[in-house]
């Protein structure tokens, strides 16, 4: 680097005013004048050769923005120290205003250049545009604000938009897989029928770039290299609001689905309680957000009454719209009476609902019980639900499945459990979503808690059991159904 190179990476745009500054000591009867910069390990001569071991040797401090040293000069000089000292100080203090000066110079460009590519761009309509056609329209935008040849947009969904000269989509794609994952401005000179300017840059926060392509044979200037990186900035911000846009509607979905499926689960659980003597029945569902697939059916029969609680695998309509045909199935079984006990009344239903669960690639757990009126027996079938628990006296035993769950293979027909039902036993079929309820902690309630609260009356267990889970998980929102349907003896 010449000396003349080197004031100007130290003065800058100031490097004329120093100048004259040297002119007039020239004038004063300076032979030379020079800088000795800490910075730098060279002398820079400003008029003259420098000549630091001279007699009559003047070295005045000087402070120019992130340089420091002294001015020097050297003569029989008609200014005294004093004011010689002034110069150096004024000159310095002029030098870092017009630093400043540039510096604010500079941003307003950029700014003016963001500016422009902002309001160029501000009609955009992301949320009903797909993210090809968000590519494809700001693409086409860039090049025109930008008077490119051609413009290429890849956003972060594996999507290309492409405007312009066909010819040179090769070289914005080529200077696409060249910018790896650096985040600078890339510029190249790329040979196609002669040479063209592409710049590329890769948006910050999505896996997304942006790739302009010069007019063949004119250089692209710096304000265009500014120009690209808002564009970049613009189209991420438009990626990011197609994809909140996108996250707004399969929300708005999920909450309808979630509707929809509390409608049917309301429309399909039943209203009322039979009234039976010598039975106490208790009932409670509280679905989760997203909807889920719990139930519970309690029908009268000719001589006692029949129930069946259950989970259907997966959430929302879906799992909503199986559990409206689970109750119905069962309501239809029963009253149909081709069985003569709980694991014929489940094969039923099996064989009622197998064809659609299959199809829907579904499941459910569910158990079903028969209770004749003043008799000390239930029959129960359980196909592979969890929690069945039976409390008679002190002791709380669960009840294991009788086959697998409904749908995944045949009900074996008659395969049940026979329970002592005397006074004081107390019947409880629940849903996972009861012992599996985590806290902040992300600790779930657990099977053996549901256990402890076995006790009192059918009422009291209901309130319980809710009670528990609802203080367990506070500030954790219920990610399934939550169901318990309980049945006591009473004298």
């Amino acid at each position: 680097m010449t000396p003349d190179q080197a004031l100007g990476v130290v003065l800058g745009r100031a490097l004329d005013l120093v100048r004259d500054l040297a002119d007039r000591w020239e004038r004063a009867g300076a032979r030379a004048v020079w800088f000795e910069v800490d910075q730098w390990p060279d002398l820079l001569p400003l008029t003259g050769a420098p000549e630091p071991d001279a007699d009559d040797l003047h070295r005045y401090p000087l402070d120019l923005n992130e340089f420091t040293g002294w001015c020097c000069a050297v003569g029989e000089m008609n200014r005294g120290d004093e004011d010689l000292a002034l110069d150096v100080s004024l000159a310095c203090r002029l030098a870092r205003y017009e630093h400043d000066i540039a510096q604010f110079t500079k941003s307003i460009i950029e700014s003016n250049d963001q500016l422009l590519a902002l309001y160029e761009m501000a009609s955009s309509r992301a949320s009903i545009l797909t993210p090809d056609e968000l590519a494809t329209d700001t693409a086409a935008e860039a090049m025109s604000m930008t008077r490119s040849a051609a413009a290429l947009v890849a956003g972060p969904g594996g999507e290309f938009g492409f405007a312009g000269d066909d010819d040179l989509r090769s070289l914005l794609h080529d200077a696409v897989d060249r910018l790896g994952e650096s985040t600078d401005t890339l510029v190249l000179r790329k040979q196609s029928d002669q040479l063209v300017d592409v710049i590329a840059r890769r948006m910050d926060h999505v896996d997304g770039a942006v790739v302009l392509a010069g007019k063949p044979g004119k250089r692209v200037k710096t304000p265009t290299v500014r120009l690209i990186e808002a564009v970049a900035d613009r189209t991420e911000m438009l990626f990011h609001l197609e994809a909140m846009h996108a996250t707004e509607v399969k929300r708005a979905v999920l909450d309808r689905d979630a509707a929809a499926a509390s409608e049917l689960s309301a429309a399909a659980l039943p209203d009322r309680m039979p009234e039976r003597d010598g039975l106490d029945i208790k009932a409670r569902i509280i679905p989760a957000r997203l909807g889920g697939g719990d139930f519970y059916m309690v029908v009268d029969t000719d001589d006692g009454v029949a129930f069946s609680a259950g989970d259907v695998s997966g959430k929302g309509l879906a799992a909503g719209v199986v559990m409206t045909l689970l109750c119905s199935t069962v309501r239809n079984a029963v009253r149909r009476r081709n069985w003569t006990n709980a694991g014929e009344l489940m094969a039923e239903i099996d064989v009622d609902v197998r064809d659609y669960l299959e199809s829907a690639g579904m499941f459910v757990t569910m158990s079903v019980g028969l209770w004749t009126e003043g008799s000390d027996k239930i029959e129960l079938a359980n196909a592979g639900h969890s929690p069945v628990l039976l409390r008679t006296g002190d002791t709380v035993e669960s009840i294991p499945a009788n086959s697998p769950p409904v749908g995944v293979l045949p009900a074996d027909s008659g395969e049940h459990h026979v329970i002592e039902f005397v006074p004081g036993t107390v019947l409880m079929i629940g849903s996972d979503g009861l012992a599996e309820q985590e806290n902040e902690a992300g600790e779930q309630l657990g099977y053996d808690v549901l256990e402890s609260l076995m006790t009192g009356e059918p009422e009291e267990i209901i309130d319980n059991l809710f009670g528990a889970v609802h203080d367990h998980g506070l500030g954790v929102d219920r990610s399934d159904d939550q169901m318990a349907l309980v049945l006591g003896r009473a004298a």
